[in-house]
């Protein structure tokens, strides 16, 4: 399951066109510059124990100012292995 999260800013100037930019982690992560939505861009395995990503993140007005921030990501396992059936699959049985 893929969950979204979104980057917000504010801007104290009412027309501040704010776009967002990923500065760390880009082959796992992609950020929207306007929207600031994060998403993962490719499978993350929870059991190969990467679970934290500290995501940095920078936020510019479009006006020449920008204000860098992090964005904490923890990734949480999902039921990813299938049932195996233990038995075997033919019994008989006597009448």
């Amino acid at each position: 399951m893929v969950k979204e999260e979104r980057v917000t800013a504010i801007d104290k100037d009412s027309d501040a066109q704010l776009t967002f930019k990923l500065l760390t982690f880009q082959n796992l992560f992609q950020i929207d510059s306007l929207s600031g939505k994060i998403t993962v861009i490719t499978k993350i395995n929870w059991e190969d124990g990467n679970t934290h990503f500290e995501l940095a993140v920078v936020v510019s007005d479009g006006k020449g100012t920008s204000n860098p921030g992090i964005m904490n990501v923890t990734i949480e396992d999902i039921n990813d292995n299938f049932p195996v059936l233990v038995t075997p699959l033919v019994h008989t049985i006597d009448e």
